[in-house]
Order: C-alpha cells, then sequence, then structure tokens
C-alpha cells in the first residue's frame, strides 16, 4: 500500500452515507443445506490437540488476548494459525478466524512450518495446502469456502444467486453473503480491513474486504443493506473488525484523508461509534484523520470502519489493534513489504445453528 493506495478516490464522498434500508423480507427461510453434513465433519474432533493447540514456548500463541477482545489460536506446527474475536465466538453455529501467516505449507506440500499465504507469490499448490489448513483449523470444507475476485469496490455478492464456486470466485465484488448452512465466506487482506458480520442468531454471514477506496465508496453500509435485504435489521448483526494496518503505520495523501473527513467532522456520531465498538480497544484519540504531530496525515481504517458500521446501525462491534505492517512476524503487509502475500479471513454457517 504505497503510492497505489494514494490514488484519488474518484467516485467523491458520498459513499460514506449511502447504507440503504432495501426493506427485503424472507430471504432467509430460503437457506438451504446444499453442503451436507460434511462441514460439522471437518472438525477435528478426534485430535483436541488441533482445535485447541497452543503454542507455549512461542512468544504468546497461548490464546493470547488484545484489548479488543481477539485472540491467537493454533500451533504453528500443527496447522493455521488464525485470530479470533470473542465476540463472534458467542455467534451459534458460526466459525470463523482471521488467517495470520504462521502455519502453512512447506513448499506447497504437507510439511509444517512453513508461510500462511493466500497471495499470488505462493505457488497454486501452496494456495491450496493453505486453504485446506485454514478450513481444517475453522472446521469446514475447502470446497465450501467461497470468495470473490477483489476491486477495491462496493459491491457485494451473495453465495445463493451464483451457486457454483467458480462462478463465485470470477465475480468482481468485495464482500461475500450467504445464508446457506456449511458454507463459508472469506476475503484476502495485506493491509487493507477485513470485516466478518454474523446474524446474530447464525443465520446469515459475510466477509467484507475494505481498504480505503471501499470505505468511501460504502462498502460497509452496502453490506449492512444486503443483511437488510434478507430480512436482518442492523440491530442484529454482529461484526469483528480484523487485523489491518494501523494509523501510525499508514501515512496517505491530501485526498485520501480528505475522503474520511466527513467522519470526523459529525461529533455527533462518536458517542455511537464508541457504544458500537463496546469489546473494541478504545484510544485516546479515536479520530479517523490524524494530523497533530505528523508531517503527513494519517488515517485509521479501523476506527473508520467502526464508526461506518455505526452509521449503518450496527450496534456490536468489536476491532482487534493488531497491526498489519508492524507485526511482521504474524503477518503479510503490502506497505512494509511491496508484496503479493496475503491472509484470508473467512466466516461461516455450520450445518444448523439455532434460530433458523
Amino acid at each position: 500500500m504505497s503510492t497505489t493506495h494514494e490514488a484519488r478516490d474518484r467516485g467523491g464522498r458520498g459513499g460514506l452515507d449511502r447504507a440503504r434500508d432495501r426493506g427485503g423480507r424472507g430471504g432467509l427461510d430460503r437457506a438451504r443445506d446444499r453442503g451436507g453434513g460434511g462441514l460439522d465433519r471437518a472438525r477435528d474432533r478426534g485430535g483436541g490437540g488441533l482445535d485447541r493447540a497452543r503454542d507455549r514456548g512461542g512468544g504468546g500463541l497461548d490464546r493470547a488476548r488484545d484489548r479488543g477482545g481477539f485472540y491467537l489460536d493454533g500451533d504453528p506446527a500443527l496447522g493455521a494459525v488464525v485470530v479470533r474475536s470473542t465476540l463472534l465466538d458467542r455467534v451459534p453455529g458460526v466459525t470463523h478466524g482471521f488467517a495470520t501467516r504462521r502455519g502453512g505449507a512447506r513448499g506447497g506440500g504437507g510439511g509444517v512450518g512453513g508461510e500462511l499465504d493466500f497471495g499470488a507469490r505462493a505457488s497454486a499448490a501452496a494456495r491450496r495446502e493453505n486453504r485446506r489448513r485454514l478450513a481444517l483449523r475453522l472446521g469446514v470444507e475447502p470446497g465450501r469456502v467461497f470468495t470473490v475476485r477483489q476491486v477495491h469496490g462496493a459491491r457485494i455478492v451473495d453465495v445463493e444467486a451464483v451457486a457454483r464456486r467458480e462462478a463465485v470466485a470470477a465475480q468482481e465484488a468485495d464482500g461475500v453473503i450467504s445464508q446457506l448452512a456449511a458454507t463459508a465466506v472469506g476475503v484476502l487482506t495485506a493491509d487493507c480491513v477485513p470485516v466478518l458480520l454474523a446474524e446474530r442468531r447464525g443465520r446469515a454471514v459475510a466477509a467484507v474486504h475494505a481498504g480505503w477506496r471501499g470505505l468511501a465508496a460504502g462498502i460497509l453500509g452496502a453490506a449492512v443493506a444486503r443483511f437488510e435485504e434478507l430480512g436482518v435489521a442492523p440491530r442484529d448483526l454482529v461484526a469483528a473488525i480484523g487485523p489491518c494496518i494501523g494509523v501510525e503505520a499508514y501515512e496517505v495523501g491530501e485526498e485520501v484523508a480528505e475522503a474520511f473527513a466527513d467522519l470526523d467532522e459529525r461529533e455527533d456520531e462518536r458517542g455511537d461509534e464508541r457504544e458500537a465498538g463496546g469489546e473494541a480497544g478504545g484510544e485516546a484519540d479515536d479520530s479517523v484523520v490524524r494530523r497533530v504531530g505528523r508531517a503527513k496525515p494519517h488515517v485509521a481504517l479501523a476506527a473508520a470502519a467502526a464508526r461506518l458500521l455505526a452509521r449503518a446501525g450496527v450496534r456490536q462491534v468489536a476491532r482487534s489493534e493488531h497491526c498489519t505492517a508492524r507485526e511482521e512476524a504474524l503477518f503479510h503487509s503490502h506497505r512494509r513489504d511491496a508484496s503479493f502475500g496475503r491472509q484470508l479471513s473467512v466466516i461461516g454457517r455450520l450445518c444448523s445453528s439455532p434460530g433458523r
């Protein structure tokens, strides 16, 4: 995320206010279990060590919690290490995880100690194996994890409307939503913001890739609107804002800062955002655009995401304090490395969930 991420937002600022209530109903009743019982069977019930593995010698992977209600889960010697949200943990029938770079395939094979990378620099064999490892970690079938072709826009794709995995993967979008059982959705990020959302009873889930362009274009409001089309009110949503580039590492040009100026100008929303982010770690300065003591403006993308979710009516939001640019041992970062290494963040419905 260097000069590429400081390109101008030619779409204007209006997207920040476009959370829509399309009012559709009944979509949840159409959810079908096309995946069979495989999702529940994918859990490692016979080897509980994988499901709750700890790295007691590796500097804090013993379910270490940060101030935002997130924790690291997994052992890189056994499989993928992920960041989890305690807020999403409480949603029945839902599994989730924000992948780190630890616990991947070595050379694309079955060896341990490799890098968990889902980006273009990894070989096709390594990406397949890493997807398999992440799916196993989360208890999902690898073939039932749906992603899209991300373009830094504001389009959300409904898995049920497209059906085939290959067809979903070809869609140009930056969010994926599903109400299908035994189905998971995911997005790729390096420094951009991964946001995972779920209906509080586990009846529908979504994954959103939110870079600065997508945030300014209204991607989070669009995601909430898609839930509303399925009969889910914003107040019934739970959202987790995953690891992304932190404000101290995200220096931007004036054009990017201007795209978010509206979020800091509307002071009446700050109290609502803090309530929405009740599980998030609070900073003394929670503004989105920060200039004091800096040669150039910096933007807090996670704070922007939290503010936009609050504006769209989502009241239960958790925000990770992990910084992808500064935590090199845990995360890929485009701005830090100028590479194509990527994390994959996934959320899925199990075969059945209460309240359906």
